[in-house]
């Protein structure tokens, strides 16, 4: 198998491993900070761990889950687990409490590996998961029980058996091998289903798009535990054959050094990175940078032209989501048009639809729509969803719930999401889930998050609160509580006290009014404030 190809529609990951070891096993896989991992080494990595999933009982279908850092446990973990029929999930490193509990529990997840210094956060919470049989702790050596589960140290993973022989079936092609949650943004997140086959394909249409080659070596600094990092960032590189570099921190200051060092012909980054690195003073070593290519969105597509001169690249966006991992996608070298997210991929038809689902005129805002051509292409479902999937595939089209147009030449154009996501940092977050924890403190009785514009592209966190009759809302003890309850993302960076939330006949929230209305006079902005709230742990 070449690199790049997956033409024979039914390609496991642990074929394409296979593959890439026998070609060159001492070619770097991947660095991840400043140590490195062979297309050998990997190979030998993965089937210890499946052996290791194997000895635990690790069921057909069933979940391992991963809660920590990017390490290269984590990713031998999720090769691992579809080499024995599991089902791959990573695990947000920010959640705790009711977030934590809900993915755990509606996954069914049966092992997990987990950083040493998160263990507490699953022991809290531990009653809920039924399912969970054994934890795995990195860097500890540790054989005891709480409760119901095992723990035990994750050398386990590594431990070679004499003679022992893999003989669980793995995860078939059309059957699902990873999950991963999107963000809820009218109920709790779902879990989207993917197979090796979706991930293989795409990951090769996406090198061979952009023009991404085995001699080419690809930087980033995005966490597993996004899809766009799992996907982008590692399964990518290993489909295309090249190295890949993944820092477990992104530093602005030294970010470009780094890439130096690497010799890093690719960069890939969200667009808040983006526009950081954009923020620094020009250097006349700009233009001595490795890279050629810029794989990000969304940038300002003002700005688009001058990033390329100013660094000698060349950017190349795409749009996609949790349930399609890539839709659309620009050619590298082609006449792509600044701020758009290129054309819709062989593999789907795209259109742009109003709310009867009707075709809206070109150049006009609608919701974006698809449908595939191949079988399992996209996502097999909500684990444990059926409803909201069907919900979602509304005649016969599945509906993104984001906003775009098209040109004349089929150019998608990302406008905006229809639902009342936040996206911050990189990061997808759910109103709904930041609302149900903001309310968990004693004196605010309503609450609406939403999203205001960011200096730094993307958005800022909002909150409007009402108190409980009686009491008052001090902006400062919320701002505690939310650091005790919501990941560092998630926390709003501003807050508002107001007397009544703005509401339709029938009772819902209106938020196009709260954020038409945006920061104001009286808005407390934690920020300006100076305020940090860090509990010992967040």
């Amino acid at each position: 198998m070449t690199a790049g190809d997956s033409s024979n529609g039914r390609t496991l990951f642990g074929d394409v491993i296979d593959a890439r070891a026998a070609e060159h096993p001492d070619k770097v896989f991947l660095w991840i900070d400043e140590q490195s991992c062979t297309y050998g080494e990997l190979r030998t990595r993965t089937r210890r761990t499946a052996l290791a999933l194997q000895r635990m009982g690790l069921g057909r279908g069933e979940v391992v889950a991963s809660f920590g850092r990017t390490s290269f446990d984590a990713i031998s973990l999720m090769f691992a687990a579809s080499r024995v029929g599991g089902v791959y999930m990573p695990v947000n490193i920010h959640y705790k409490g009711d977030y934590l509990a809900h993915q755990l529990r509606d996954s069914g997840a049966t092992i997990i590996l987990a950083d040493r210094e998160l263990l507490d956060r699953i022991e809290a919470c531990i009653d809920q998961l039924p399912s969970l049989r054994t934890v795995l702790v990195t860097d500890a050596e540790v054989d005891r029980r709480i409760g119901h589960v095992s723990v035990r140290g994750a050398s386990e993973l590594h431990r070679d058996v004499a003679g022992e022989e893999l003989t669980a079936e793995p995860t078939p092609w059309n059957v699902p091998s990873c999950l991963f949650y999107t963000s809820g943004t009218t109920g709790m997140s779902k879990g989207v289903l993917l197979t090796q086959h979706n991930l293989i394909t795409c990951a090769g249409l996406f090198n061979r798009n952009y023009g991404i080659g085995p001699e080419d070596v690809q930087y980033s600094a995005v966490p597993l535990f996004h899809i766009s990092g799992a996907y982008t960032s590692v399964i990518t590189v290993l489909v295309g054959g090249r190295t890949g570099a993944l820092d477990t921190k992104f530093h602005v200051s030294t970010c470009w050094d780094r890439v130096r060092e690497l010799g890093a012909t690719v960069f890939f980054g969200v667009g808040a990175m983006v526009m950081m690195l954009w923020s620094l003073p020009p250097s006349p070593e700009d233009a001595t940078l490795p890279i050629r290519l810029m794989l990000t969105a969304p940038i300002p597509a003002d700005l688009w032209r001058p990033i390329e001169e100013r660094y000698g690249c060349e950017i190349l966006t795409g749009y996609g989501q949790s349930e399609v991992v890539m839709l659309t996608q620009m050619i590298a070298g082609d006449d792509n048009v600044p701020g758009s997210s290129g054309r819709v991929l062989d593999l789907f038809e795209l259109r742009v639809v109003d709310d009867e689902d009707e075709d809206v005129p070109l150049g006009e805002p609608g919701e974006i729509v698809l449908r595939p051509k191949q079988n399992h292409v996209m996502f097999e479902g909500y684990i444990g969803r059926p409803e909201a999937t069907l919900g979602q595939m509304r005649n016969m089209w599945f509906h993104t719930g984001d906003l775009g147009r098209l040109d004349e030449a089929g150019n998608l154009y990302f406008i905006d999401r229809k639902k009342d996501a936040i996206r911050r940092r990189g990061e997808n977050i759910s109103s709904f889930e930041v609302e149900k924890s903001v309310v968990g403190h004693p004196h605010v009785a309503e609450c609406a998050a939403f999203a205001v514009p960011s200096t730094l592209g993307e958005d800022e966190v909002m909150v409007a609160v009402v108190a409980v009759a009686g009491q008052t809302v001090d902006p400062a003890a919320l701002a505690d509580h939310c650091a005790e309850v919501l990941p560092r993302f998630a926390r709003p960076r501003y807050i508002e006290v107001v007397a009544a939330l703005p509401k339709s006949v029938t009772g819902r929230v209106q938020k196009h009014e709260l954020r038409a209305i945006g920061v104001g006079a009286r808005t407390w902005d934690v920020d300006a404030a100076g305020y940090r709230a860090e509990p010992a742990r967040s």
